[in-house]
């Protein structure tokens, strides 16, 4: 989103001629002095930083009634003019910057001017990065006064641990150190964290690993660190020295942590209290006369954690939809999903998102409202999301969904662009829909999809970025003694004991594992390179990219703990969802793959893909019986779908 304003503290110094290619000191028409600031600290993501260099400023303004410069105006323009020169050269500019003009020219104006001094340590090509500073005593920015202890309580179990005004609060602006300020103006700093997030109660922080914990006083960073109200601005060269000394300083142990389920000795919170949410997951199906099996379940919530689009195939009624509405309850999140159902007749991205009109100057939203639940969900980074295309492919899914195949593949930045920025000025619902949206770590995609003459094959673009999930059909006669297990009270109990409800965003991330650590053997990796081998010797266009590789190691190391879901089987289903997918083709091309289908044995002979297979450690049941079905359509039809 584009700001007028921005609420996080800039700093800034007195920019020379080249830098603004003009004075930068002038005399304007009103004959008041204005000047430019060059922008050395690390600038919120929402602030157009490749474009705007440099800020400008005006001497009448807090400079002379705060600071005291005295502009007179009875000398000469130079005179005048190098009297603020020298009045600002040894100083930092602290300011806020504020968007303004028309629709041909902006321009970007300092405010709230403060003045502090350059250190002797500074240089022409000092930058800075913000650390936000915590308060044991409390400010007007803050609820109530915290110890030290319950600071660092609050860091371990990833609680608001409040708010900070002078720091950007954007979710994509991570703050990596944060700093507590004790009674005594003491400050330790504290490390390394991965993200965050903001609401009511302030900032939230996700560690990266360990949280460890350095004194200010202990360490001589001093003259590489300028400290103003509650942000520390700290030097390139000093912030990373700051982050290597945390990884060998003193670690918040796991004794400081008061355990929050008194009858587990050894397993982390975070995965504890995945394991009774999922236990809750599952009561809550059987409640919702829902007879999916456990292991769907648990297939679906690790393609859920991995953030990538989740598709639901299998027969209409089987219930792709009510397991998407199961997941969502069970979060605590019916009211932000979104269920959008797919027309036959979309055929670009504008169908879904909508488009600008030039013509009457607004952005028009698509009826779908997705939009509006993106907006929604950037503003509110603390709940979940979860939006859910309907009959996905009823429509060409690479037409209408383009834009989104590219975003979706983003690691770190998501941002789904909406027209180009430069009408902002003209657009009259700017501000409703700015021209991007920030897709954050709290939405989840998924779609559900039927296969019959009525629909649209997914391209290799679409599989290529999604787990293909076919949903088992259970035996009827379950379906007798399910509602005999229906226990309310049983249900109360477990969400009794998730604690917090709804689930917050930062807290289902918790349940992701980002180990950097592989969960793919040497041996998985040559069987998945034996089997890329083979599909290109089929066809060019068949293969495993490292992406998918990469996506694979995702799925594995996020199967919940307790799953009936072994590596092996997750392997297995990978293969299955990620890879045979994408499997289609003519006899010519496919034979050689997944062979010949004997009606009189039931069997299949002669495949390249099976036999890869047979040659592992693992059975590898799903993926076999798959490449069977294609086996049988080729020998049926002549090509396999």
């Amino acid at each position: 989103m584009i700001n007028n304003q921005w609420e996080a503290k800039f700093v800034g110094v007195l920019a020379n001629y080249e830098e603004v290619e003009r004075k930068p000191v002038f005399v304007n028409r009103e004959n008041s002095i204005q000047f430019y600031i060059k922008i050395i600290s690390t600038e919120p993501v929402s602030f157009p930083k490749n474009s705007v260099k440099t800020v400008t400023c005006f001497a009448d303004g807090d400079l002379n009634t705060r600071w005291g410069f005295e502009d007179d105006i009875q000398k000469s323009d130079t005179e005048r003019e190098e009297a603020l020169i020298d009045f600002l050269k040894d100083s930092l500019i602290i300011f806020n910057p504020y968007r303004t003009g028309n629709a041909t020219r902006e321009y970007y104006v300092a405010k709230n001017i403060h003045l502090i001094a350059k250190k002797d340590s500074y240089l022409p090509t000092t930058r800075l990065i913000p650390v936000p500073i915590f308060n044991e005593k409390p400010k007007d920015n803050q609820e109530s006064k915290q110890t030290r202890e319950e600071f660092e309580n609050k860091l371990i179990y990833e609680k608001h641990v409040g708010k900070n005004i002078y720091v950007s609060t954007e979710v994509e602006d991570n703050h990596e150190i944060i700093a507590f300020r004790d009674q005594e103006e003491s400050i330790f700093l504290y490390g390394e964290f991965e993200s965050h997030t903001y609401a009511h109660g302030g900032f939230k922080f996700k560690p990266r690993g360990n949280i460890n914990l350095l004194s200010l006083k202990e360490r001589n960073y001093n003259e590489n660190i300028y400290e103003w109200d509650d942000v520390l601005f700290i030097t390139t060269s000093s912030y990373n020295l700051i982050l290597n000394d945390l990884k060998s300083a003193e670690i918040i142990k796991e004794s400081k942590k008061v355990t929050e389920f008194k009858n587990i000795e050894e397993t982390p919170i975070e995965k504890e209290k995945e394991k009774i949410w999922f236990n809750y997951l599952k009561e809550l199906a059987i409640q919702e006369n829902l007879n999916f099996s456990e292991k769907d379940l648990y297939n679906f919530h690790a393609c859920m954690k991995t953030k990538r689009l989740v598709l639901l195939s299998g027969l209409s009624g089987i219930g792709k939809s009510r397991i998407v509405q199961l997941y969502a309850k069970a979060l605590g999140a019916e009211s932000n999903l979104n269920f959008i159902s797919v027309s036959p007749s979309w055929t670009d991205d504008t169908d879904l998102l909508g488009f600008p009109d030039t013509l009457n100057n607004v952005y028009r939203p698509g009826d779908s409202g997705l939009v509006n639940t993106l907006i929604k969900a950037s503003n509110d980074q603390d709940n979940i999301y979860i939006i859910c295309f309907d009959e996905m492919n009823l429509a060409r899914v690479e037409h209408y969904f383009s834009q989104f195949l590219s975003v979706l593949e983003m690691e770190d930045r998501k941002i789904l662009k909406l027209y180009n920025s430069d009408l902002e000025h003209r657009f009259y619902n700017s501000e409703q829909y700015p021209s991007q949206i920030k897709i954050g770590q709290n939405i989840l995609f998924v779609g559900t999809v039927n296969v019959d003459e009525t629909t649209y094959h997914f391209s290799d673009k679409v599989l290529d970025r999604s787990n293909v999930i076919e949903l088992e059909i259970k035996e009827f006669s379950e379906l007798l003694e399910f509602g005999k297990q229906k226990n309310i009270e049983k249900l109360k109990t477990i969400r009794e004991q998730i604690g917090e409800f709804p689930i917050t965003a930062t807290t289902f991330n918790s349940f992701s594992n980002n180990d950097r650590e592989m969960a793919l053997s040497k041996s998985d990796l040559e069987l998945l390179w034996e089997i890329h081998k083979v599909l290109q010797k089929a066809s060019k266009k068949f293969g495993i990219g490292t992406r998918v590789v990469k996506h694979i190691d995702q799925y594995l190391k996020n199967i919940p703990e307790g799953a009936p879901i072994t590596k092996e089987d997750g392997i297995d289903l990978q293969i299955a969802q990620r890879v045979l997918t994408k499997l289609r083709g003519v006899e010519e091309v496919m034979r050689e793959l997944v062979g010949n289908y004997d009606e009189q044995t039931k069997t299949v002979t002669g495949s390249l893909l099976i036999e890869k297979l047979d040659n592992s450690n693992y059975n590898f049941t799903r993926s076999k019986k798959m490449i069977e079905q294609k086996a049988k359509e080729l020998s049926h039809n002549g090509f396999a779908i």
